[in-house]
């Protein structure tokens, strides 16, 4: 899979606020397939969807690396609160 960009497609000089879900999935250790069901099922906390893109905020992923306890994905698919 290729390197995780941060920087934005266009150079406008700012960095976008959100990961795609293949990013997510990626950055979290998970399939993509994982991530979208999780994402389909609303057990992925700050996943919305923009026309056919799933997208997450970056926020909410840096929360859950940095507290995994609070928001951490089982294997069995859930998320716990």
């Amino acid at each position: 899979m290729p390197a995780i960009s941060t920087k934005p497609k266009r150079d406008t000089g700012i960095e976008c606020q959100t990961y795609t879900l293949i990013e997510c999935a990626d950055i979290m250790g998970i399939s993509y397939r994982h991530a979208m069901d999780l994402a389909t099922e609303g057990s992925l906390p700050g996943v919305f969807r923009m026309g056919r893109k799933w997208l997450v905020s970056r926020s909410v992923v840096a929360q859950m690396l940095a507290d995994p306890a609070s928001t951490a994905v089982s294997n069995e698919g859930s998320v716990a609160a």
